[in-house]
């Protein structure tokens, strides 16, 4: 999952240029082509924010009305099967095709977060398994080996016995 910048209702991406040997990244969702660098993520934080100042700034001496990243309208292309599917399921449920794309975007983003949530815990509970079932193989490895330290030493030097606390510790 690539991680973006936020600053004042715009987004920035944050890449690796290994020809330029720096962090580059682009304001996101808006035509303008607006490009900034830096050579630590800090860097490249504080770049973007003037990135996003400047392009503001440009806009008010302009007198143009800046872009708004991601208006809410955006054309999606589907087979015209799923198109029919769609626009009769729509009229079904008495709502317009536009309401019922929204609603299975919904949907799909609430349960896409859910599945991740689930896979990273079923991710964990599988290490803390494998971890506590390492722990407990090597606790049994080393009574095992203990008790068979203890024997030996009993059957090779008569009877042994065993330590016991000082009173005097």
């Amino acid at each position: 999952m690539k991680e973006t910048l936020k600053y004042k209702g715009f987004y920035g991406s944050m890449e690796f240029s290994l020809e330029d040997e720096c962090l580059v990244g682009e304001v996101l969702f808006v035509q303008s082509k607006i490009i900034f660098i830096g050579d630590t993520i800090a860097e490249l934080k504080q770049a973007f924010e003037e990135a996003v100042d400047s392009y503001l700034d440009h806009c008010e001496a302009k007198k143009i009305e800046p872009e708004k990243p991601l208006s809410g309208t955006f054309n999606v292309r589907i087979s015209p099967d799923l198109h029919k599917k769609l626009s009769i399921q729509a009229f079904e449920d008495e709502c317009t095709l536009n309401s019922c794309v929204a609603n299975a975007i919904q949907f799909y983003l609430e349960h896409y977060k859910l599945e991740l949530q689930r896979q990273e815990l079923a991710h964990n509970l599988k290490t803390a398994s494998f971890e506590l079932t390492s722990n407990v193989v090597r606790i049994h490895e080393l009574y095992t080996s203990s008790r068979i330290d203890s024997l030996t030493m009993v059957s090779s030097y008569g009877s042994a016995k065993p330590l016991t606390p000082s009173k005097h510790s």
